[in-house]
């Protein structure tokens, strides 16, 4: 079966077939939230041009190319990966240079994911607590009080698909001083982090959760048998992936890739995952609508947040305190602040902002060049969903445009050949005796 899983796996015509054949049926034995419906929707109409199309037009030959809109669907892994790459570009831009960044997890016991799955804003509650989690532990080590920067995701997806939702933050290794001075910090306990978390977490949920006897008692249940809940704070001292694309890919992604989908046969889906990082591949069988009930849930609700900035970070002062933070970390990190400033630069130089710098970055291939006689096409139409025009080179003066430089460029020329013809011209040329 390893060696199964290595070399077999799914397209994405079979992985939109599986909605196409079975999302009706789902929707009518398990119901689903709207959000769910509409990114079904849109991933089914993935590369229709009914949804909206860029038409292309050589104006040598007439070749005539159509390339349909995104479907902007967060089922959709291959649409999802520019507005990854574009999320991406972003937090590496606010981030600040020079100083470290710790990551940080942040887990929750099992016995209360039923909770976060039916309220989806105890996922911001969790978000919130989190957050007041580091500030408090900061404090317990500086106890002038210090402002860290917090990159704080929410994600819901176990490595098996199944809802499990934790925190995943991003944390500078110190903060700044009410004395307006860097004061770093590289060490944090995870014993205390976890019991912190504990008392922090089940205490805020007991605000929010159904105040009846049941929750009640559920919550104190695991105030006395949890002596802390499971952390991961530790320094690495190398880090081996790009650890801020690790962390938004599952929030921006679906929470599965083609790779790891073996098979769809039969109203059955086979797909492998890993409890653990570095552990063997396991191999899962599912009921094909119990593989979408897996997938949907963790869509979020609409306009909700899944990725927040705290502290240093949070928007309304982002840009200005990163500025001062910077000209601080400046005179005693000039080295690694200029390093890493290189790196952001050099990224966001080779960053493809077009769709026509993707395709050629990633097949090695200009779409907009005629495949016919070799000829650069133009925009001829842009058409909305619906069939909306939203633009049409006919109705604007492009040709009259090429027609006047063309008939300048006649005339330029018809002057340059007058001069090269006039005796003057040669008698300037002569050399002077």
């Amino acid at each position: 079966m390893d060696k199964l899983t290595k070399q077999l796996y799914i397209d994405k015509k079979t992985f939109v077939r599986i909605f196409k054949e079975n999302w009706e049926r789902y929707k009518k034995l398990c119901g689903c939230r709207k959000v769910e419906d509409e990114n079904v929707q849109r991933l089914l109409g993935c590369g229709d041009p009914k949804n909206g199309f860029i038409q292309l037009r050589c104006t040598n030959c007439g070749e005539k190319k159509i390339i349909p809109f995104s479907c902007k669907s967060r089922l959709c892994p291959s649409c999802t990966h520019i507005q990854l790459q574009e999320r991406i570009m972003k937090i590496k831009s606010i981030m600040i240079k020079g100083v470290g960044h710790r990551h940080v997890v942040l887990t929750t016991p099992k016995e209360l994911w039923g909770y976060f799955l039916k309220d989806r804003h105890l996922l911001n509650v969790m978000a919130d607590t989190g957050a007041e989690l580091i500030k408090d532990i900061l404090s317990f080590y500086r106890k002038e009080g210090i402002e860290p920067g917090i990159i704080l995701i929410i994600q819901t997806a176990g490595r098996a698909l199944n809802f499990n939702p934790h925190l995943h933050l991003l944390i500078t290794e110190g903060g700044l001083g009410r004395d307006e001075k860097w004061h770093s910090l590289s060490y944090i306990s995870q014993d205390l982090l976890g019991r912190k978390w504990k008392y922090f977490l089940f205490t805020r949920l007991k605000g929010y959760l159904l105040k009846n006897q049941r929750t009640k008692k559920l919550i104190d249940t695991l105030f006395k048998e949890k002596p802390l809940l499971i952390t991961y704070c530790k320094k690495e001292k190398k880090r081996k992936i790009d650890i801020v694309g690790y962390l938004v890919k599952y929030v921006i992604s679906p929470p599965i890739s083609y790779r790891r989908i073996l098979e769809y046969k039969n109203d059955e889906v086979i797909f492998r995952y890993r409890e653990r990082e570095g552990a063997k591949n396991k191999v899962k069988k599912l009921t094909v609508l119990g593989f979408i009930h897996l997938l949907v849930q963790h869509i979020p609700e609409e306009n909700q947040k899944m990725i927040h900035y705290y502290g240093l970070y949070a928007r309304h002062q982002a840009k200005k305190l990163k500025r001062i933070v910077e000209g601080l970390v400046r005179c005693f990190n000039q080295e690694g602040w200029e390093a890493e400033q290189e790196k952001l630069l050099a990224e966001i130089l080779s960053f493809p902002t077009t769709y026509r710098e993707r395709i050629k970055l990633t097949f090695n291939k200009d779409p907009c060049i005629c495949s016919v006689c070799g000829e650069e096409m133009v925009t001829e139409r842009i058409v909305g969903p619906g069939g909306c025009i939203i633009f049409d080179i006919y109705e604007t003066d492009y040709f009259e445009d090429i027609t006047n430089m063309e008939d300048e460029d006649a005339q330029s020329f018809q002057k340059e050949k007058e001069q090269e013809e006039s005796p003057r011209y040669h008698q300037l040329l002569l050399p002077t005796m």
